[in-house]
């Protein structure tokens, strides 16, 4: 059954169809992956139809207000904040209440001030601005324009953190990644369907040459391990590079295996009727 099916798709024609079909469910369905950002969102990444997702848009109808995400605005002077800085974390809270997504802070100064707000030594204070979810929540405008507010000015250090900040900082980190971790994943296929194309080159040629020789097998290793070596070298260095060190130096071995490559398939192609004649 294995042996019908492998010569199935192994074919001279056969194995054609069967890359065909391969490139043809790629561009297929490779487009679909790319529309999967536009049905999902940063707290689900499930289709809009999902329950899940259904479930919390239930919860933002019928409790208008009651999924709000705390951003910290975080002010530190040494030594105490001055009235100066004060004064500027009232102006930050009013700015911030103007960001997309934002309600009204939580200032902590003022009678509306929760305890803990300010740090006993009075060197630390934080504003809450709370982010409401009730659209898709896309956190990223809303944080870079409060990072734009609540920068730091001199001796008095300003952070922006709190769990959507982490979110959006995280979110950021994997798209800027993206790229490069596709080309880096590229490359090492490239480097091994390179290597596999090398090996399997010349253990067919070996192969073909002794084929009708009575100690076939013992030759076919002698003969196959001193040409393989290089290829093997080479993808291990190549490998080794684009994986630990990410440097450029792969290319060099990367041509080695390419040549390798070109040099056995050409041979065992132009060889390939002489050494299947009876």
């Amino acid at each position: 059954m294995l042996r019908r099916l492998a010569a199935l798709v192994s074919g001279r024609r056969s194995r054609w169809v069967v890359i065909g079909a391969w490139a043809l469910l790629a561009l297929v369905f490779g487009p679909l992956g790319l529309k999967l950002p536009d049905e999902t969102s940063q707290d689900f990444l499930l289709p809009g139809s999902s329950q899940s997702v259904r479930v919390s848009r239930i919860l933002h109808e019928r409790f208008p207000g009651g999924d709000l995400r705390p951003v910290l605005l975080v002010y530190r002077r040494e030594g105490g904040l001055t009235p100066a800085d004060r004064a500027r974390i009232a102006a930050d809270a009013g700015r911030a209440a103007e960001v997309p997504l934002a309600t009204a802070p939580l200032q902590p100064f003022g009678l509306e001030a929760a305890p803990g707000q300010v740090s006993a030594g009075g060197d630390v204070a934080f504003t809450v601005v709370p982010l409401t979810a009730k659209k898709p929540y896309r956190v990223t405008p809303s944080i870079d324009a409060l990072r734009e507010i609540a920068t730091s000015d001199g001796a008095l250090d300003v952070h922006v953190t709190g769990t959507p900040a982490f979110n959006s900082d995280f979110d950021t980190a994997v798209k800027s990644a993206d790229g490069k971790l596709l080309l880096a994943t590229g490359t090492l296929v490239l480097v091994l369907l390179l290597a596999n194309v090398g090996f399997a080159a010349v253990g067919t040629l070996l192969g073909a040459l002794t084929n009708n020789l009575q100690q076939r097998g013992s030759l076919l290793v002698l003969l196959l391990l001193p040409l393989i070596s290089p290829v093997i070298l080479a993808a291990a260095q190549a490998t080794r590079l684009l994986v630990t060190e990410g440097s450029d130096g792969w290319r060099r071995w990367g041509q080695l295996l390419a040549c390798f490559a070109v040099t056995f398939v050409t041979l065992g192609t132009l060889m390939f009727e002489f050494l299947t004649e009876e």
